[in-house]
Parts: structure tokens; sequence; C-alpha cells
């Protein structure tokens, strides 16, 4: 997988449309101080350091609520600017990640006049140190867990506890070991939603692989260029989607069960075998990686509406990271977490999937979005969160099928990914009352 970088001047121009929206929305003091640290970054890019460029302007910016979700999607597409050298600011050994360092009391938004750095006012947020920790490991470290449900299948109700999960994930690694994949290959997936997702992200993180998810109603055009920039050792698919791979030449990995591939390996120029007769590799034979935090684990790509697709590059760290900012509250012994988005992009892989694996909390994973089957599925579970999109909060807000299902569970409906209008939460609210809305960035 070849490196990617950003030029600096690309960095500037970022900078500069931030210091712009940042002083047209807010008063000109903040505006001076922008243009203060813009000089510094200026400094810093002589001496050719992007990275610290970004982490300063993000420094300025964190707690700017005016354009905190432009920022972020911003920091989404300067893919080489490591997004764990803003997570972990001020990160040192034995010591957490702390977003309290010393606020001055003269600004109730965080900013201090001794540094001249805006800090956030949410509580600190504790990043493990141990520089060998990858999310797997720290995912199966509870070992109280094993017994507790980790998976469960919408549509079926079939569930997987966290300790036959986890017999999976090594008896996949050793699966994938046997075909070749080793520490540092790229293993590309063109899958729907399916609790087998996480088991195959999750068995290839563990080789110290890394997992490149793709959309699977992509073209083959579209899925060609990501396979040539991603360089993959095989791909992970399902039978409806392998006209779209099979004339790559690159190993199939088929969801089924044994025998199911046999007459597909006539018709393919690739060889396929099944999800079903990898898993019936050994365990204990699954490879053993040193993994270091700062690994990278997934190579997710962005939309490409403003161009090419991008591959934007998590770390290890990166996800843990992610995944412990997003578990402030404690879960509910009953707590229910449910994946209707789907997990090739980053809301639904890492900010509800991975994040429900840290909390150690059953995960229902809906394959598809069709609203009747979601309002099932909330009266089915007794779900009382969900997490959403606005084109599925506009379409319950004028469903005619909300009253013909029990949603008297619902306590909250989490929306990300874009900004929600007021008018649609009135409306939601109106007809779900009781209902509190969240809106989160993803």
């Amino acid at each position: 997988m070849g490196r990617r970088t950003v030029a600096p001047q690309i960095l500037r121009i970022y900078g500069y449309v931030l210091a712009r929206r940042h002083s047209f929305y807010n008063n000109g003091k903040e505006a001076a101080l922008l243009r203060q640290i813009m000089g510094s970054c200026d400094r810093q890019m002589q001496l050719e350091d992007p990275h610290a460029y970004h982490t300063r302007m993000h420094q300025a910016l964190v707690s700017s609520s005016t354009i905190t979700s432009f920022a972020c999607k911003s920091s989404h597409a300067v893919v080489s600017c490591n997004w764990n050298k803003i997570t972990n600011l001020g990160r040192r050994s034995n010591k957490s990640v702390t977003t309290e360092e010393t606020v001055s009391p003269e600004s109730a938004s965080g900013f201090s006049s001794s540094t001249g750095i805006y800090k956030s006012l949410r509580r600190q947020v504790d990043i493990p140190d141990d520089e060998f920790l990858n999310f797997p490991s720290l995912v199966f470290s509870h070992t109280d867990r094993s017994d507790k449900v980790a998976l469960i299948d919408a549509p079926s109700g079939r569930a997987v506890t966290f300790g036959e999960l986890k017999q999976q994930v090594l008896a996949l690694a050793a699966g994938l070991g046997r075909m070749g994949v080793k520490q540092g290959d790229v293993v590309m997936m063109v899958l729907p939603n399916s609790i087998e997702y996480p088991l195959i992200f999750l068995a290839v993180m563990w080789m110290g692989a890394v997992i490149t998810p793709i959309n699977p109603l992509s073209k083959t055009l579209e899925i060609e260029t990501l396979m040539k920039d991603s360089n993959p050792r095989l791909i992970v698919t399902i039978s409806e989607e392998i006209d779209k791979v099979a004339t790559f030449g690159l190993p199939l990995v088929l969801l089924g069960r044994k025998g199911e591939a046999d007459k597909l390996n006539q018709l393919s120029k690739s060889s396929i075998v099944t999800l079903g007769e990898l898993l019936d590799s050994d365990p204990f034979e699954a490879p053993i990686a040193k993994i270091r935090q700062d690994d990278t684990a997934a190579l997710m790509y962005s939309s490409g509406t403003t161009g090419l697709c991008k591959g934007v590059v998590w770390s290890h760290r990166n996800i843990i990271a992610a995944t412990l900012q997003f578990n402030e509250n404690p879960p509910e012994a009953e707590e229910l977490g449910v994946c209707l988005l789907p997990m090739y992009h980053t809301f639904g892989f890492c900010i509800i999937t991975c994040t429900h694996f840290r909390k150690g909390t059953p995960l229902v994973v809906i394959p598809r979005f069709d609203l009747e089957e979601l309002l099932c599925y909330i009266e089915r579970y007794r779900l009382s969160s969900i997490t959403v999109v606005p084109p599925i909060l506009v379409s319950l807000t004028k469903s005619t099928l909300l009253d013909k299902y029990d949603l008297s569970t619902l306590r909250t409906i989490e929306c990300g990914a874009a900004p929600l209008g007021k008018e649609v939460m009135d409306v939601c609210r109106s007809r779900l009352p009781g209902v509190k809305f969240k809106q989160v960035a993803g």
C-alpha cells in the first residue's frame, strides 16, 4: 500500500478556509488569534512539517461549535496528517490523554490566555499507553464477557457470544494465513451488513493486516480503481456481487458454507473458498503478530463526492481513541445497540460497531434499511436507542407506519453524517413524544 501525502500548500489553503469561516462567524479577537496561529503554522510549514501545521489548526478550532462539523469533515480528507497526532495531543508515557488541562476561568469556551489554545471542556479520555495494544486484543481483553452476546442478526435472531466470536476470529485468522495473508497485507471487503462483517475485520486486524471495506453498491470500475490503489491480497464478498470482482484475478472468500463455491470455481478466473471452510481452521494456528498501536488497521475510502475516492488511513490507536470517545457513559444492564448504517462507512464501522465491541454490549445488525423492517426490529428487540442519518429521520416523520408498531421503549435517536433541521426534529417529537434527539459527528 503506497504512502499517501498531502502537499503543505494544500494544508495552507485548508487553514485559510477555516480561518475565514471562523472570522466570519465569530468575534474579531478570535479571528486575530487564528491569524497569529496561522503565522506560526507558516513557520512550521517552512520546516516542511505538515503534521504540526494540521495539529496547530485543530488546537485552535476544536472548540468552535460553529465549524466543528466542517473541520471534522475536512480532517478526513487530509489523509497523511495522522489523526492520532490530533487526538493524542499532550500524550506522554503513563499519562492519560486529557481535554481538561488548565483552562482560564475568564472564558467559558475553553480558551486559555496563557497558551493561546482552546481546550475541550469535556471530561478527559484515558487512552491506554501500551505501545503494542491492538484493537482486537482490547475487545477480547475482558474475559468476563465470554458468555455475553456480542452480535445479533436482526432478521433471524441468531446470536454470537464474545467467546464464540473470539474463537471464530482466531480460526478465520488461521485460515487467511493459509491463504497467504500476512502482516501488512490488505484485505478488501465488498459486503453488506451482516454479523460476519465484524468477524472478518477483527480477524484481519488480529493478524496485523489491513481491512479496506467497500460499498457493495459500487460498480466494477469503481471497485477496480480502489483495488489498484489499495493493492489487496484477496477480496471477501457475497455471491450476488461476485461478477463485479471475479475478473480481477484475486483469490475470493465467499460468505457461505462449505461446498457452495465449487460451481463458481468452474466459472471464475479466481480461486474461491467459502467463509465456512476457513472457519474450520484450528484457532490455535492463528498467526501471532507484533502489532503496534500506530500500525495501520483499516483503509477507509471517502464517497468521492468531490472527485476520486480518497483513502483515509486508520491506525489501531485511531480506532481505540475513537471508540473511547464514544464510551463516556457506562452501558445500562439491558442495553442493546443497533447497527443500521452501513459498516463500510466510518460511522457504521467505527462509531457504532467498534464502539459497542468496546462497551461489551450486544449489537443488533440490520442488513439493509427498510423503514417497516426498522420499526419491526425496534418493537421486537425493544430498542431504546437508534442511530440514523437525516434521510432516515425524514422518512420516519412522513411515514404512516409508526402507529402500527410499539415504539414505547425508544428513548433516544442519534443522528449524524449531515446537519439535521430543527423542523424535522420538531415533527419527530410530535410523532414520537418522549424521544430525545442528539446530533453526533460521523
